[in-house]
C-alpha cells in the first residue's frame, strides 16, 4: 500500500471522512508533502533498527516487559538465563523467572512505575534460570513505549561480576604510587592508600569529609571551580595548588579529574600526585 493510500484510509476509518472528502484533501496536498513522509518513515525505521541492534550488542542483559509478559530480551538476557533464544523467552509471564523471594518486591516497583510513569533505582533481585539454578542480578528499571503501548525495560547486570570489578579496581587503585578518590557533594567518598598517606589520615576519618578540608585557603576557589567545570562535562588539564596534612605539612599537589557515576549520581574520580620537590625546585 502506498503512503498516501495509507493516509487516506486512516481518515476514512479514524475519523470517519467519507470518500469524496478524502479525494479534496488528497487534491490539496502535494506529491512533495507524501515524499518527505515516506522519507520520514525511513528514517524513523532506520533509528528503530539502529536502538535495537544497540540493545542487542550490549553486553547488559536487557529485557522488555508488557501487560505482566516479556515482549523482548537481547542476547545477553536469553544467554543469563540459559535460554537457547528469545524464543524460549518472549511470551512467557515475567515471574516465570523471578525467584519467589524477590516477587512483591518487582510487583511493588512494576506498581510505581505504572502508577507514577518513573524509573526506579538499582537493587537486588534473584532470578531463576532455565535449569533450575538461583542467581542473583543488580537491576533498573524504567516507563519505556514498545509497539505504542506502555512497557516497562529492565537492565540487570550480574552482581558477582560488578562486585569482581570493583575488587579489581579495589587493588588496583590501593597499589598506585598516586592518591585515588571519589568526590562527591564535594565529599570524599573512597580513598585509596596513597592519599591517606599523603593526607597522614586514616580512610575512616577522610570518608565523608570535605574534599576541600586540606587545600590551603588561599587555592581552595581554584579547587572548586575546576570541580564545576568537570561536572558540567568539560575536560581541563591538571592543576597544582597547596596542600596541607594532618601533621601540619606543606606539599604540592597536582590534581587531575574526570567525571563519573558513583551510585547513580555524578561524581568526580580524582588522581593525586605529590610535586612538592618539582615545584620547590621551580621556585
Amino acid at each position: 500500500m502506498r503512503v498516501d493510500e495509507d493516509f487516506e484510509r486512516s481518515l476514512m476509518d479514524k475519523f470517519g471522512l467519507p470518500a469524496d472528502a478524502v479525494a479534496e484533501v488528497r487534491e490539496l496536498v502535494s506529491g512533495e508533502y507524501w515524499q518527505e513522509v515516506a522519507q520520514y518513515r525511513r528514517e524513523l525505521a532506520e533509528l528503530e533498527e539502529g536502538y535495537r541492534r544497540a540493545l542487542e550488542m550490549s553486553a547488559s542483559a536487557i529485557g522488555i516487559h508488557q501487560d505482566g509478559k516479556v515482549v523482548f530480551v537481547n542476547d545477553s538476557a536469553v544467554r543469563t538465563v540459559g535460554a537457547t533464544s528469545s524464543a524460549d523467552m518472549v511470551g512467557r509471564g515475567i515471574f516465570d523467572f523471578i525467584h519467589p523471594d524477590s516477587r512483591a518486591k518487582v510487583r511493588e516497583r512494576i506498581d510505581k512505575i505504572t502508577k507514577e510513569d518513573v524509573g526506579v533505582g538499582v537493587i537486588d533481585e534473584k532470578f531463576v534460570a532455565r535449569d533450575g539454578s538461583v542467581f542473583a542480578m543488580e537491576v533498573a528499571a524504567a516507563p519505556v513505549t514498545y509497539m505504542g503501548k506502555p512497557a516497562i525495560a529492565i537492565v540487570a547486570e550480574n552482581e558477582t561480576l560488578c562486585k569482581d570489578v570493583v575488587d579489581l579496581f579495589r587493588e588496583m587503585s590501593d597499589n598506585s604510587p598516586s592518591g585515588i578518590a571519589i568526590i562527591q557533594d564535594r565529599k570524599f567518598r573512597y580513598v585509596n592508600r596513597m592519599i591517606q598517606k599523603m593526607s597522614g589520615c586514616s580512610e575512616e576519618e577522610l570518608l565523608g569529609s570535605g574534599s576541600l578540608t586540606f587545600a590551603l585557603a588561599a587555592d581552595r576557589q581554584k579547587v572548586r571551580r575546576t570541580s564545576a567545570r568537570i561536572l558540567a562535562g568539560e575536560r581541563p588539564g591538571p592543576h597544582v595548588y597547596r596542600a596541607a596534612n594532618k601533621n601540619g605539612g606543606i606539599l604540592w599537589v597536582m590534581e587531575s579529574m574526570a567525571q563519573i557515576q558513583y551510585n547513580g549520581r555524578p561524581a568526580i574520580l580524582a588522581n593525586f600526585m605529590d610535586v612538592s620537590e618539582i615545584e620547590r625546585l621551580r621556585r
